[in-house]
């Protein structure tokens, strides 16, 4: 019987097998590769090269166009996005796009925050401002300092320190 094999040089990577009887005097092999480039195949019979080989055949990039755009073929065939892209739900956004679309919100963020803890710390402030009733004294008979329209300011003492006080007068 016939012994038909072959070897398959890849780069780096080889492969071999045997070719399969199909009907008398016919042999078939079949030989899948997705890594692009060209490749060398050496076919024997009972262990000696064929006289027309070796063979070279050329496998070429898989068109990813299909699944959209930038997405471009991996050496095993596999449609990825391109480097300058990030998937994003299954589509390939251009790094251009994505990063402002991602930097955009956090910086928003940022902002609110800010402005958030700066309200907070301007309420804070406000709050040495109100001082209570109690903490005033007041001369007796009060002392004006002077009048308007809608009231007038007398003279009061706040923990030992002189302040003037506007009191309004009722409409």
């Amino acid at each position: 019987s016939l012994n038909l094999s072959y070897t398959l040089w890849q780069g780096a990577v080889i492969a071999s097998g045997y070719a399969r009887p199909k009907a008398p005097g016919v042999w078939g092999l079949s030989v899948s590769t997705v890594m692009e480039g060209t490749h060398v195949m050496e076919i024997f019979v009972d262990g000696r090269l064929l006289p027309n080989c070796p063979l070279l055949f050329r496998v070429l990039p898989r068109d990813c166009s299909r699944q959209g755009a930038g997405r471009v073929a991996n050496d095993v065939g596999e449609c990825m996005c391109e480097s300058s892209s990030v998937g994003v739900f299954g589509r390939c956004v251009p790094m251009a796009l994505f990063f402002p679309l991602a930097i955009i919100p956090a910086v928003a963020l940022v902002i609110a925050t800010v402005m958030y803890v700066a309200a907070l710390q301007v309420r804070k402030a406000d709050a040495h401002w109100n001082i209570p009733a109690s903490e005033l004294v007041f001369d007796n008979p009060v002392q004006i300092l002077g009048r308007g329209t809608f009231g007038m300011v007398v003279k009061a003492t706040l923990r030992g320190t002189s302040v003037a006080v506007k009191r309004v007068l009722p409409p």
